[in-house]
């Protein structure tokens, strides 16, 4: 019995050195965006996504234990990521991405077999979204209802992106949710430029008339469909294609590139 004690106080003697080893040494904003750049392929990012507030609190965590500087802080805070911390060693093994709706943005859904647009501040797992099919190309846009795995929730202090479209509808987005260019690109919402178009689910393209800034009004919100692959995570708001939750988590280094072919 006492031999076993003595492993133990040494095992946790172990923890505490680990701990305070990567207390003592705060990842600083190069590390930072060098873990940023392998969000997509770290295999750590969360299925479940968490919401802007659960970011903003791994982040502060993160601070305060001294596990990364302020600079790295304001640059993960600034462009929309937050730290994966292991819980054995207090560790940081991977930042992964936020980012949502406006809580206002109307979304083409269905429930009980019944298809209607439905503002995402009043969508449950009970709904089905539309989304794209795995054979789906610019040319064939092929779409089906697919259930949601995911609903997440939480307010945002930066300011959302909007954009007023030609189709008449307006469309407000935190700065890394992914958007679906005309010619098939996803691109985060901060990259757009008023000379784009994105492509409505008829397969029509959408311009923007205005890009602007605004605070939330309530919490944002984001959604994730069940589907293995990427098309199958982009979805219809305000008529457009754009992305869901799974683009800013474990598609985030894809945003750039084209998902929908000719």
């Amino acid at each position: 019995m006492f031999v076993k004690k003595l492993l133990l106080v040494s095992a946790f003697s172990s923890l505490l050195t680990l701990v305070g080893a990567a207390n003592a040494n705060p990842l600083d904003v190069d590390a930072i965006i060098h873990l940023a750049n392998q969000a997509a392929t770290s295999g750590r990012c969360m299925d479940r996504g968490i919401s802007p507030a659960q970011c903003e609190q791994r982040l502060r965590y993160a601070l305060t234990n001294n596990l990364i500087t302020q600079r790295a802080y304001d640059w993960a805070q600034a462009n929309g990521y937050y730290p994966v911390i292991d819980i054995f060693d207090n560790t940081i093994g991977a930042l992964c991405k936020c980012g949502c709706f406006d809580p206002a943005t109307v979304l083409s859904a269905r429930i009980n077999g019944v298809e209607l647009d439905v503002a995402a501040g009043q969508i449950g797992l009970q709904h089905q979204l539309l989304a794209l099919q795995d054979d789906a190309t610019l040319n064939a846009l092929h779409k089906d209802y697919r259930p949601l795995t995911t609903v997440v929730k939480g307010p945002e202090a930066t300011a959302l992106y909007e954009f007023s479209l030609s189709n008449g509808r307006t469309l407000a987005v935190t700065q890394h949710h992914g958007m679906v260019l005309s010619d098939g690109r996803v691109i985060a919402a901060k990259d757009v430029s008023s000379t784009d178009q994105f492509l409505s689910a008829d397969g029509d393209t959408v311009a923007i008339t205005a890009i602007g800034r605004r605070q939330a009004d309530a919490d944002v919100v984001n959604f994730e469909t069940q589907g293995d692959s990427e098309l199958n995570h982009i979805i219809v708001a305000e008529g457009v294609f754009v992305g869901d939750l799974v683009w800013q988590n474990q598609l985030a280094a894809d945003l750039g590139k084209v998902a929908l072919r000719q």
